[in-house]
């Protein structure tokens, strides 16, 4: 039966005559039922779990053979969609949105079968008259809905599904978006002939919890091909994801072609491997249509040998960085950085600055001699005031190209005024700055909550606030512990303590192995900003994959199921992080997500219908 999902020593299970683990056994039960319509609560089944009231009750309800998504008001006892639609604001996104949902609800088992015969007798579905003939799309507000996603956009939406017509409403074109992902995996199929929804009155209300739920692709260090960012775009929609961090260059490769300096690209792997300006359009317009923010990352100083290929003089190529001592630089970054701000509408842009070496900068005669023209000390301090410089000019560039900027965290508690580590945030840092956490105090670094809260160590008396703040702690998902799914679904953003909720401790039980001061101070630094009113200013978080170990063959099945899991803690309330409860809605999310197209790898034994294997065979193997 292969592999454990989990170790563990509690209750186990007979299975054709071997011993198991409850919890493998319950993969193999759960996976056996994964796609299969089931009644109960409306929150069954969907990935991920909706944040506001849900109801549900009635038995299955059959999709009828001419269903669809309509944009308006059906009239009043309309039997059909044509002619029957209200006039609605013309809105091209919307429209290619709901083109692409009917598509995937008629479509979405592969065998285009909704209403060829009756569904199963078994499975006790509404009498004969009562079918969903299509759902009503209703797009509140005034806002400009073809324009591109923003940070803060309303994602909210209200789902009401009964006969004869479901209804979808929502302030905004993303709130839209998510709904209809929710109607798609509402919808199931046989496997047959017949497709239906499980259960003939549905009620969702549901808004993420958090604004930014982002993944990180890195094309530099594999390349990663138009259409496998493209069906990546899917796969994020597909889990309620916002956020595409595009990792663009890094020392490896700089892929994409620039005009203004158009020798940059030389330093791809091939002229093959490279992104045109159609391509970036392409892949921005295409996020956008899935309500998905792209926010574009050259990451520099450091990380930025690629750039020497065409331009040499700007980089101190022994230290993998630009030459921040050269005007030169800066003259380059200004172009760049505006043709970038072009292709990228985001407001936002990943400037990187993290992991200078100082050490190998000290060892650079155009650096060292140019902190000696300028009387800057050759000492841990004068290497961070130098760093300090930089990010301060880099970061007026892009604030003069309309982008507020993204740095690693380094820039926050690195390069300020202190000779130890971590550093209070150099004043050269824009106080709009949004800063990325990705280590911990363990190896000195600042934790989530020194970052946000007022007063941060070091800082002087005039600081009156934390940075925002996005979080990676937990999910770098480039490793290869591809089944440690759990163990990511409950990294919470807003406290590194273990929680759990139950009816007993609704607010939570929460304990915390104290990680070792960063100032060596004997200090426990857990932190805890659940009910603080600095957890506001922490947006959300990523899940990175660093591309050292991944390329288009590899990259969904390291990604999935690992980056769902990210996606619920984003989206869902903070109690919902019972991994043993997430499961069978997991299961039933990874073969939504591989019918699809979307490879992801198995959570334990089992199988998704429409595979060789059969419910009864099963069901033979288990014994209870």
């Amino acid at each position: 039966l292969g592999v454990p999902l989990h170790k563990s020593s509690g209750a186990m299970v007979s299975v054709s005559g071997a011993v198991m683990p409850l919890l493998p056994a319950l993969v193999l039960c759960c996976a056996a039922w994964a796609c299969e319509a089931a009644p109960g609560s409306a929150a069954e089944g969907l990935w991920p779990q909706p944040t506001g009231p849900t109801h549900s009750s009635g038995p299955p309800l059959r999709l009828a053979p001419h269903f669809r998504l309509v944009a308006g008001q059906p009239a009043e006892g309309a039997g059909d969609v044509d002619g029957s639609v209200d006039a609605v604001r013309r809105c091209t996104r919307l429209e290619r949105a709901l083109a692409r949902y009917e598509t995937l609800i008629l479509d979405g088992d592969g065998v285009g079968a909704v209403g060829r015969a009756s569904p199963k007798s078994s499975l006790g579905v509404a009498s004969a008259g009562a079918e969903l003939l299509g759902c009503s799309i209703e797009l509140g507000g005034s806002a400009d809905c073809d324009r591109v996603p923003r940070l803060g956009d309303n994602e909210s939406y209200v789902l009401e599904v009964r006969a004869p017509w479901a209804r979808l409403s929502a302030p905004g074109f993303a709130g839209v978006v998510r709904g209809l992902e929710t109607l798609s995996q509402l919808v199931h199929c046989d496997g047959v002939d017949s497709c239906f929804v499980n259960a003939s009155d549905f009620h969702i209300e549901d808004a993420p919890r958090f604004p930014w739920r982002g993944a990180m692709l890195d094309s530099a260090r594999h390349f990663l091909p138009t259409p496998t960012i493209l069906k990546m775009l899917d796969a994020m929609v597909a889990n309620k994801l916002n956020v595409l961090h595009w990792h663009i260059t890094d020392d490896q490769s700089f892929p994409l072609r620039t005009t203004a300096y158009p020798e940059l690209v030389r330093g791809a792997y091939s002229p093959k491997y490279t992104y045109s300006r159609e391509d970036v359009k392409a892949i921005v317009e295409a996020a956008a249509d899935r309500a998905i923010r792209v926010v574009p990352e050259l990451d520099t100083p450091g990380h930025s040998l690629s750039w020497a290929v065409g331009y040499p003089d700007v980089v101190v190529q022994e230290c993998h960085t630009l030459d921040p001592t050269n005007e030169a630089t800066y003259t380059m970054l200004k172009a760049v950085f505006a043709e970038v701000a072009e292709l990228f509408p985001d407001a936002y842009m990943h400037l990187g600055c993290d992991e200078v070496s100082f050490a190998c900068w000290n060892t650079s005669k155009k650096v060292t001699s140019w902190m000696k023209a300028q009387g800057v000390p050759r000492t841990d301090l004068g290497f961070k005031s130098l760093t300090a410089r930089y990010i301060g000019r880099v970061q007026g560039i892009a604030k003069a190209l309309g982008k507020t900027s993204v740095v690693w965290q380094e820039a926050m508690d690195h390069y300020g005024d202190s000779i130890t580590d971590p550093t209070p945030p150099t004043d050269q840092l824009d106080e709009e700055t949004i800063v990325e956490q990705w280590l911990a105090p363990p190896w000195n670094w600042a934790n989530l909550s020194s970052i946000v809260e007022p007063g941060y160590i070091g800082r002087n008396d005039s600081w009156a606030h934390g940075f925002r703040a996005l979080t990676t702690n937990g999910w770098y998902l480039d490793n290869t512990d591809v089944n440690s799914w759990d163990k990511v679904y409950v990294m919470e953003p807003l406290t590194n303590k273990s929680c759990v909720y139950n009816s007993s401790f609704p607010q939570g039980h929460c304990s915390c192995e104290c990680p070792s001061g960063p100032w060596r101070d004997g200090r426990c630094h857990c932190f805890d900003l659940r009910r603080s009113s600095a957890a506001a200013s922490v947006l959300g978080g990523e899940a990175a994959l660093w591309g050292e170990h991944i390329d288009a063959s590899n990259l969904f099945p390291r990604a999935f199921p690992r980056l769902s899991a990210v996606a619920e803690r984003l989206w869902s309330a903070m109690e919902v992080n019972d991994p043993a409860q997430a499961l069978p809605r997991l299961l039933r999310q990874r073969c939504q997500l591989l019918r699809r197209g979307i490879e992801v790898t198995p959570l334990g034994p089992g199988f998704c219908p429409g595979e060789s294997a059969t419910l009864e065979h099963v069901a033979s193997l288990i014994a209870v």
